[in-house]
């Protein structure tokens, strides 16, 4: 039996959907999926919470990448949050990254 075949991306991406859909609280899905994951999640044990890209840009700067990024650090009890910062929140991509075995699901 034969695998499907996936459609190649098309359509308009956002740079960090969160942010475009929930502008003034751009973190919270993360934390509410967290939550909704393992409703017996301890909260209170938590010192850092970001998202994968924030972390990424981070790694990246010891590592010495030349590359800008912008996020803000909240500090909500001992939690501290690192919010990702993009040029708008509702800045998209410009499109899938390549073709052949790109652009499904991977974009600049």
């Amino acid at each position: 039996m034969r695998a499907p075949k996936l459609q190649q991306d098309s359509g308009e991406y956002f740079r960090d959907q969160n942010a475009a859909r929930h502008p003034s609280h751009p973190i919270e899905p993360a934390a509410r999926a967290v939550t909704a994951q393992d409703t017996f999640f301890d909260t209170q044990s938590l010192d850092i919470f970001a998202c994968t890209s924030t972390l990424g840009n981070v790694l990246g700067c010891l590592r010495g990448d030349d590359r800008t990024f912008r996020f803000t650090v909240e500090a909500v009890g001992k939690t501290v949050f690192f919010v990702r910062r993009e040029n708008t929140p509702d800045e998209k991509i410009l499109g899938p990254y390549g073709t052949g075995p790109m652009g499904y699901g991977v974009s600049r």
